[in-house]
C-alpha cells in the first residue's frame, strides 16, 4: 500500500512510500517508513529517536510515531601487520 510520511509534521513535505502494512497495524508502516528515511535521507546525519507522521494518500493523518533507532554492532577482522619497534 502507499502512504507519505513526514518528520516535520506538515503533509505538503510529505515523502511518498510503500508498506506491505495496512493501517490496522500503523506502528509497523512508521517503521517502514523510518528504515526508508534511514536509508535514502540521512543514515546517522540525525538525531533519533524522530517522530514521523504518517498520511494516507489522501493526506489524512494515520498517527503519529517516535521511532528509535537501535544499533547492532558488527566486527570486521583483518590481520594485524605489527609496527616496527613493537
Amino acid at each position: 500500500m502507499k502512504y507519505k510520511y513526514t518528520t516535520g509534521g506538515d503533509v505538503k513535505w510529505a515523502i511518498e512510500f510503500e508498506s506491505d502494512w495496512d493501517t490496522n497495524e500503523p506502528e509497523f508502516i512508521a517503521e517502514d517508513a523510518a528504515e526508508i528515511d534511514f536509508n535514502n535521507h540521512d543514515e546517522l546525519e540525525s538525531k533519533w529517536p524522530k517522530t514521523f507522521t504518517i498520511f494516507d494518500m489522501n493526506n489524512f493523518e494515520i498517527g503519529k510515531f517516535k521511532v528509535e533507532l537501535e544499533h547492532e554492532p558488527s566486527f570486521y577482522a583483518h590481520a594485524a601487520t605489527e609496527a616496527k619497534g613493537e
